[in-house]
């Protein structure tokens, strides 16, 4: 996800130098966060629904890594 965040960041509007990340990416970050704490700190298991959204998302971010593990075998 991080590497697709430096991929995509937007430069920031209010004032041009900096830069934010899309929406999307802010909420899909937040979630997966929340799970892996969930999971690693109170050891809990994740619900049918949540592992169904980590799938989801982990399937949209990993084209990158597709993109750079071609780079690689060349």
């Amino acid at each position: 996800m991080m590497q697709w965040a430096e991929e995509n960041k937007l430069r920031s509007r209010r004032s041009g130098q900096l830069y934010e990340l899309p929406e999307q990416f802010r909420k899909d970050f937040r979630f997966v966060t929340k799970c892996d704490g969930k999971v690693s700190m109170r050891n809990e298991k994740l619900t049918r629904e949540e592992m169904k959204e980590c799938n989801k998302i982990y399937k949209f971010y990993r084209k990158v890594y597709n993109k750079l593990e071609l780079h690689e075998v060349r």
